[in-house]
């Protein structure tokens, strides 16, 4: 039974790789509920695992706290008497591919195993930048969902590169786990793979059309510890080839944008730059602000060149438009609201799926709401206010057991670290336990990234990419 186990694991996590990074667009042009299909292979093979393993669950000491974590978010779901539905949406979205974390850790795959996974992967990376590119030069004109093009609600997110993620910070930071998990294989191979540098540049180039700060910064982090790799094994081409290869993706980039100015195709219909109002002849002009439909607000001058990118995005911070825009609707005010919220619900929280989760978003908590002035559709934007908010002390406690006990068990597996803190990191910027696309990557790649470690990897001869 485990050899078969092993061989249907090795095959998921090929489907896996392919499946979740086109999810919503597949969902988009067929049914909402196709996109539930990796949710029942993994539950299937979970209980198939338990089977095998005579229902002896082999829990490590941080497996607790996150099932700790889940009961505390039970709890105060029943004692708010907000909906199991929502819960059970939220439980969901963070637990399934925790699931496929515990069933990598007890089924015994060998490195060859993952490289048809990872060989999907690099195939996928390929096509979502491919298809970047035609996003950004075709102003989402050019196989880009309609709908998605028109419920972007910021000009200076339209002009960023989404690919079929539905989020250009999603897809920055899936190709930094990309790069990453390549960069993993090359250290780890005898064989060196030029595949690897056209992955790499894709990568960075898709991360600064992205214009995705926080994958920036992630970058940033990933760059230092290249580093520290290339001292601690006196080697520095893989270094040098990195920042090479991204001082060319940035020269890209901008070719890229030139080349959308030259053709100067116009946006659909209904998108957010044809909708909003002309500032410099018409200063003005109100929009609503989100949080308080009563309340309008002046919006700041959009970007309407097509030029924004991470140096203009910067330039946002540096002026301080970017803070006054989040303590009005952004992440500052989210955070403000959420200890707010907090001081009210400080022992355990409000509950799973009420403020601004995967769980709101199927059932909105309505009076909670109204009663701290936060409109339907809301997303927090970051893990840890979320968690502050909703499990409350007790959620905090067990949620932060859970990631210290987790970050304990990798440390002998260097590029494990890299990838779990930049993971977290992320953590600030949006709720990185729900966005599965990224969440796939860091509980293979922490099974897979420690694999060097392991005396059953005796040779590399077959992890060709």
């Amino acid at each position: 039974m485990e050899k078969s186990l092993r061989f249907i694991l090795k095959y998921l996590l090929v489907f896996l790789f392919f499946f979740i990074p086109f999810r919503e667009v597949i969902a988009y042009y067929t049914v909402d509920y196709i996109k539930f299909i990796p949710d029942a292979l993994i539950w299937s093979l979970l209980l198939f695992v338990i089977i095998k393993n005579k229902f002896k669950l082999n829990l490590k000491s941080y497996d607790y706290f996150y099932i700790g974590f889940i009961i505390v978010g039970f709890i105060s779901t029943l004692i708010n008497d907000i909906s199991v539905m929502a819960f059970a949406m939220q439980v969901r979205s963070i637990g399934t591919l925790y699931v496929l974390f515990y069933i990598l850790r007890n089924i015994n795959m060998e490195y060859k195993d993952y490289i048809p996974a990872v060989k999907t992967l690099n195939l996928v990376t390929i096509i979502l930048v491919l298809l970047s590119l035609i996003e950004i030069i075709s102003n989402k004109s050019i196989l880009f969902p309609l709908e998605w093009a028109k419920g972007i609600s910021f000009a200076s997110n339209y002009y960023r590169a989404y690919s079929l993620l539905f989020n250009p910070n999603v897809y920055g930071a899936f190709l930094l786990f990309v790069i990453i998990i390549n960069y993993y294989c090359e250290m780890t191979s005898n064989k060196k793979i030029k595949l690897n540098y056209l992955i790499y540049l894709l990568g960075y180039l898709g991360i600064f059309l992205s214009s995705s700060r926080s994958t920036f910064l992630g970058c940033i982090l990933f760059i230092l510890f290249l580093i520290y790799n290339s001292i601690r094994e006196k080697k520095f081409k893989s270094l040098f080839i990195h920042i090479l290869l991204g001082i060319i993706a940035f020269g890209l980039s901008y070719g890229v944008l030139i080349t959308k100015e030259k053709l100067n195709i116009k946006a659909p219909e209904g998108t957010i730059i044809n909708k909003i109002p002309d500032i410099d002849n018409d200063p003005d002009v109100p929009i609503v602000d989100p949080t308080n439909p009563t309340k309008p607000t002046k919006p700041s001058k959009p970007n309407n060149n097509g030029n924004n990118n991470l140096i203009g995005r910067f330039e946002e911070v540096i002026n301080g438009t970017t803070k006054e825009d989040s303590e009005q609707s952004g992440r500052i005010f989210i955070i403000k609201k959420g200890l707010e919220i907090f001081k009210n619900n400080y022992v355990i929280g409000t509950g799973f799926g009420t403020f601004g989760s995967a769980g709101s978003k199927m059932v909105t908590p309505t009076k909670l709401y109204e009663k701290y002035g936060l409109y339907e559709g809301f997303y927090s934007d970051n893990e840890y206010i979320k968690v502050v908010v909703e499990t409350g002390a007790l959620g905090v406690l067990t949620f932060g057991s859970f990631i210290l006990l987790l970050f304990i068990s990798i440390l002998k597996s260097r590029y494990s670290v890299i990838l779990f803190l930049i993971y977290w990191y992320l953590g600030m910027f949006y709720n990185i336990t729900e966005t599965q696309v990224v969440t796939l990557l860091f509980y293979i790649g922490l099974v897979f990234l420690s694999m060097n470690n392991k005396k059953e990897v005796k040779e590399r001869k077959e992890d060709a990419i």
